[in-house]
C-alpha cells in the first residue's frame, strides 16, 4: 500500500505527469491512497482523478464540514498522522514535496519508507526545511542527473538515488491538421512557458533585435502568461521590436502552436529537465536551449538541437527589467559538474545560433504517437518498480 502526497490545485509538470500515469498506467489506483496538500483540484485534473484516482484524504479538512485550521500547526500534523495510521502504508511517496513537513510526519507515524520524487523543488527550498526533510528520506527518484547532483552537492544527500529522465507524455503529442501555415517567407521563432524570471524570456528581445539587424525576416511568438509579461513587453518596445514580438497568452492546443514555428528556444535560467524541449522536437522542430541544469539531458538525443552557455549575470538581467523573483541562488553546470551562480543567455549569441539553424534548413522528423506511447509505458513500468522498493 502506497500513500501519495500530492498537490493537485496547480497544473505544473509533476501534476501533469502524475495525472497521466493515473489515467494510462494505473499508478496511484483505487488500491492506494492520496493525501491532498491542497483541498481543491485543478479543473483540468479533476475528471482524471475522479474516474481513475485513488482514495483521497485532504490535508485541510476531515470532511467538508470539519476544516483543519492552519494554526496551531499541531492540528494539521495530527491530520497527517491520523491518515497515515488509518491507511497503514508500506511506502509514503512525496511528489516533489521537499517543502512540506507532512510526508515525513506520515512516514514516521506509520513506520513506512519515505520515497521522494524530485521534479525541481530542491532548487528553491529553504536550507533548514530541505535538511530536515531529506534526513528522513529513504530513497529518491530524480527526473535528471542535474537534480541528483543538486541534492548531493547542495543538500549533502547520501541516500539511495535513481535517475529516471522525463519522457514525452502521449497527451502532448497530437497531430495538427494540415502542414505549416504560409508565413510569406518569414521565419518564426517560438518559446513557451510561464512568464516568470526563471524562464529567461527577456533574452528573446535582444535576440530578435540582432536577427532583424542582420536582415532576417523573422518574428518571435511567445506562448504563456505570467508576472514577467509586462517587463518583456516594455523591453520589446525599448528595442523597437514590438511589431515582431507576438504574445499569444495561454494556448489551449500546443500542437497548433508548434505547427506555425521554424525554431523553438528554451532560454531558461533554471530548468530541472526541460520537457517542453522534447515536446517541440517531437513536433518536428529544431531546439536551442540553455546549457544549464537538465536541459542538455533533455536534448541529448534530439536531432537538430543546440545549447548555449549562459553568461549574463543576474545583476545585468535585472537591469533588463526582470524582478528575479524565484531565481535560485545556485544552479547546476552540466559541463563542469558543479553548482554555480545562475546566469542568463546572451541575446546576441542566441541570435547567432538561431540564424545558423534557420539558414542550415535542419529537418527534424516528428515523433510518431506510437513511439511516444511505447516510451511512456516503459517509463511508467520503471517508475512503478522504483516506487515499490
Amino acid at each position: 500500500m502506497n500513500l501519495h502526497f500530492v498537490r493537485l490545485n496547480v497544473l505544473g509538470g509533476v501534476e501533469r505527469i502524475l495525472t497521466e500515469l493515473v489515467q494510462r498506467a494505473a499508478l496511484c489506483d483505487r488500491k492506494e491512497a492520496a493525501f491532498l496538500l491542497a483541498t481543491s483540484v485543478h479543473p483540468f485534473l479533476r475528471e482524471a482523478w475522479s474516474e481513475h484516482g485513488c482514495r483521497a484524504y485532504p490535508l485541510k479538512a476531515f470532511a467538508q464540514w470539519f476544516p483543519v485550521p492552519r494554526k496551531p500547526a499541531s492540528a494539521r500534523d495530527f491530520r497527517a498522522r491520523w491518515v497515515a495510521r488509518a491507511v497503514r502504508p508500506n511506502r509514503v511517496i512525496s511528489w516533489n514535496g521537499i517543502n512540506s513537513r507532512f510526508p515525513g510526519i506520515a512516514a514516521s507515524a506509520s513506520g513506512a519508507r519515505l520515497i521522494h520524487y524530485e521534479h525541481g523543488a530542491a532548487w528553491n527550498c529553504s536550507d533548514d526545511q530541505g535538511m530536515r526533510y531529506l534526513a528522513g528520506v529513504d530513497s529518491v527518484v530524480c527526473i535528471s542527473l542535474a537534480a541528483k547532483r543538486l541534492l548531493q552537492e547542495r543538500w549533502g544527500y547520501k541516500g539511495e538515488v535513481h535517475v529516471l529522465p522525463n519522457v514525452l507524455l502521449p497527451s502532448m503529442l497530437k497531430t495538427a491538421a494540415g502542414g505549416r501555415p504560409d508565413s510569406g517567407g518569414r521565419k518564426i521563432v517560438g518559446a513557451a512557458g510561464r512568464l516568470v524570471p526563471l524562464k529567461g524570456f527577456l533574452s528573446l528581445v535582444p535576440m530578435l533585435r540582432r536577427l532583424l539587424d542582420k536582415g532576417l525576416d523573422v518574428e518571435v511568438r511567445l506562448a504563456g502568461t505570467g508576472p514577467e509579461g509586462p517587463a518583456i513587453r516594455a523591453l520589446a518596445e525599448k528595442y523597437n521590436v514590438s511589431d515582431r514580438f507576438v504574445f499569444l497568452g495561454s494556448v489551449g492546443e500546443m500542437s497548433e502552436f508548434y505547427r506555425t514555428l521554424d525554431v523553438f528556444v528554451v532560454p531558461s535560467i533554471r530548468e530541472p529537465f526541460g520537457l517542453v524541449a522534447l515536446e517541440a522536437s517531437a513536433h518536428g522542430l529544431p531546439v536551442i536551449g540553455s546549457d544549464v541544469d537538465g536541459i542538455p539531458e533533455a536534448l541529448s538525443e534530439v536531432v537538430g538541437s543546440d545549447v548555449v552557455r549562459p553568461t549574463v549575470p543576474m545583476s545585468d538581467y535585472a537591469q533588463m527589467g526582470s524582478s528575479l523573483r524565484g531565481v535560485p541562488t545556485r544552479v547546476y553546470d552540466p559541463a563542469g559538474d558543479f553548482l554555480t551562480a545562475p546566469r542568463a543567455i546572451d541575446g546576441a549569441e542566441l541570435a547567432d545560433r538561431v540564424e545558423t539553424l534557420l539558414t542550415a534548413g535542419v529537418v527534424v522528423p516528428p515523433m510518431h504517437p506510437s513511439v511516444a506511447a511505447s516510451r511512456f509505458f516503459a517509463y511508467a513500468d520503471t517508475l512503478k518498480g522504483l516506487l515499490s522498493r
